[in-house]
């Protein structure tokens, strides 16, 4: 029978679990992006910008602005990347900061995602959206595009034009036969001798097929080296359940976090697709109250 402090215990950590969950919940909802702006124009969550772009709070409110948790002491910043080996990268920062001289500049990791987060006076949340900031955005090459397009409206044309050619051939050679049916008929016994030759070959093609067979379980064999077996709900990789897996998944489940392929698997650990009840399930699971099951599954690499 369970003592009075272990039962304690376990109302205490399921209230906390409870409050926690609210708290991201009411987070999550209030945080829509309605005043941050990148280069003039409104944030776009999961957008990406080039190092350079200016981050401005548009509001007269008392707020306070933090890049992935980093107070930043002012409305408006650079958003800067490590440019020591990248002059085009140099260059954009020093346009930047000449453009802007008031506003500080906030180093960030090459290619990396930046949180940027806006609290009130009592600490709640009223903004977030999460960025991704590289030294430059790689432009498509449409002269290549263009060309190619050019060279496959050739190619078709040749191939119309050979179709054409061979069609009218053919079409000779049936006027031709049909002029002459006496060497038609001097010619039938010829393609009759021929007609064993194809039957001799047909064992060949016969004999093709095992190969293809005997190829198969090599393919099957290859298939278990492109999984491998990762802990459920750890989408942070850091391989134990924690309340931060849990804020993860629910942010994902409101399209404020991007996954990829193996963390979205980690993620749905009920089954149903990710949501909110899942971040749930791992919030418990990583204080004791839940149990996983599979507590290990197999995802494809």
């Amino acid at each position: 029978m369970m003592n009075k402090k272990t039962s304690y215990k376990r109302i205490v950590s399921l209230v906390l679990a409870v409050f926690m969950v609210a708290s991201l919940l009411s987070v999550s909802a209030a945080a829509e992006n309605k005043i941050i702006y990148v280069n003039g124009e409104l944030a776009v969550n999961g957008g990406t910008y080039e190092t350079g772009a200016v981050v401005t709070v548009e509001t007269d409110d008392n707020v306070t602005v933090a890049v992935n948790g980093k107070t930043v002491d002012s409305k408006a910043f650079v958003l800067t990347t490590d440019t020591t080996d990248t002059p085009d990268a140099a260059n954009t920062n020093d346009q930047a900061s000449k453009a802007t001289p008031d506003t500080p500049d906030v180093p960030v990791a090459d290619g990396s995602e930046v949180t940027i987060t806006v609290t009130d006076a009592n600490g709640n949340v009223v903004a977030i959206v999460t960025v991704k900031v590289v030294s430059k955005i790689d432009a498509v090459d449409t002269d290549d595009t263009t060309d190619t397009a050019d060279n496959s409206t050739d190619d078709q044309a040749k191939n119309t034009d050979d179709q054409a050619t061979n069609d009218q051939a053919t079409y000779d050679e049936a006027t031709k036969d049909e002029a002459t049916p006496d060497e038609a008929t001097d010619d039938q016994p010829k393609d009759t001798d021929d007609q064993p030759k194809d039957t001799d070959d047909q064992p060949k093609n016969t004999d093709d097929q095992p190969k293809n067979t005997d190829d198969q379980p090599k393919d099957s064999d290859d298939q278990p080296k492109n999984t491998k077996k990762v802990l459920n709900g750890d989408v942070d990789g850091d391989g134990v359940l924690t309340a931060y897996d849990a804020l993860l998944i629910l942010r994902n489940s409101l399209e404020m976090e991007t996954f990829d392929k193996i963390q979205t698997a980690q993620a749905d650990v009920n089954g149903d697709g990710v949501y909110s009840d899942d971040a749930l399930l791992v919030l418990r699971a990583s204080i004791g109250l839940e149990k996983l099951n599979p507590e290990y599954i197999e995802v494809e690499i």
